[in-house]
Order: C-alpha cells, then structure tokens, then sequence
C-alpha cells in the first residue's frame, strides 16, 4: 500500500523497510500476487524521552549527583490490512532507541533487524 505522507517516515526509509518485509514474507513463501489477499500499512513515530539518573555516597552533604540524558524512541507499526473487507488483520510493532545520524550500514541492519523481529511471529493462526 502506498505510504501516506502522515505515516512519519520518508521515503528512502519506507523503501529500506518495505525490502525488508518482501524478505521476511518471500521467506515464509508469501509472493507477490494480483490481486493481493492483503496489503501493508506502515506508521512510524517518535518521541522525545528524557532519563533521569541520580546517584549518591555517603550521608548528607558528602555527595552525589543527577545525570539527565534525552534520546529518540521510535516506534515503527506494520499493519497487515485484509484486501477484501480492508479490515485490520494482524500487526506487529517495534521500539528502539534512534541514532541521531546513522549511516546507511547501521540504519539498514537496524530496520532489517525490527522487521525480523517483529514478523517472527507471523502469520497468526487465523491468517494459515
């Protein structure tokens, strides 16, 4: 299915992540068909999460500290949507940490990583 703008990722990502999906299901001998018996949606988001770290020795004045880092969480959600009622049939989701830069190696091995993770379980019994 096409990815809407809405759905939070560019481009580039959506194609890295839909090439993943194609393995993962070509994997467990899902093709490719005219007409498809489902589509896929994808829906990425992210939001800002702040850690707070506090630490001390000792008793009283003696020591201690508070250690504040933030970071990225994304959420990456993969909807499998049944072509002929285009009701929602099954959809997996993953969470991790963001890099603020990473190359292309690093992003590609970490989507390929989610989706495996994520589509392990699939297919539910109700979709054999």
């Amino acid at each position: 299915m096409p990815v809407p703008e809405s759905a939070g990722i560019d481009q580039l990502t959506a194609d890295k992540i839909s090439n993943a999906i194609k393995r993962e299901l070509n994997a467990k001998d899902y093709k490719d068909s005219q007409p498809a018996d489902f589509g896929i949606a994808l829906h990425f988001g992210q939001k800002t999460i702040t850690d707070v770290q506090s630490y001390g020795y000792g008793w009283g004045w003696y020591g201690g500290g508070v250690d504040v880092t933030q970071y990225q969480q994304g959420t990456l959600i993969i909807d499998f949507i049944d072509m002929k009622t285009n009701k929602l049939e099954w959809r997996g989701t993953a969470q991790g940490a963001m890099a603020e830069n990473p190359d292309v190696q690093t992003r590609t091995a970490n989507i390929d990583s989610a989706v495996s993770q994520m589509l392990a379980p699939f297919p539910p019994e109700m979709m054999k």
